[in-house]
């Protein structure tokens, strides 16, 4: 696991970076530039909403204080905190990327990562995301 959020810190670093010293918001932006993230951020997007389709089967069969559910809920939040860390790492790199830059799916996840954090974290990117519904993102 630790190798590869090694791996996807790195690809989205250079995904970042055009060449030593030019960062991408210093020149035009192509859509393709950013294809690395945006499969990134499709898969922790399925794995984001993925965990959260299973509650109501979960609590159904289970209960919403039954062991299973407990489980359940611990994965989940070890799920959100590692989406965090590699969307931390592209927020922090890059900025808010539009949905042009990386589509819907992609950008959304962006928003539920966010969501699903703790307050801390969301009053950190709430300029960020102000700032990218401003511009239309």
């Amino acid at each position: 696991m630790k190798y590869y959020l090694v791996t996807i810190v790195i690809l989205i670093v250079i995904s970042c970076q055009l060449s030593e010293g030019t960062q991408l918001n210093e020149v035009e932006i192509f859509p393709n530039e950013f294809s690395d993230i945006r499969s990134i951020l499709d898969s922790i997007g399925i794995t984001d909403q993925m965990h959260r389709n299973e509650i109501d089967s979960i609590k159904k069969e289970f209960g919403l204080a039954s062991a299973q559910m407990e489980r359940h809920w611990a994965k989940m939040r070890k799920t959100d905190s590692s989406n965090l860390v590699i969307v931390e790492e592209i927020l922090d790199k890059c900025g808010w990327l539009s949905e042009t830059e990386i589509g819907y799916n992609a950008n959304s996840t962006l928003f539920f990562v966010i969501q699903h954090s703790n307050h801390e974290t969301q009053e950190k990117y709430l300029p960020l995301m102000r700032e990218a519904v401003y511009r239309g993102y």
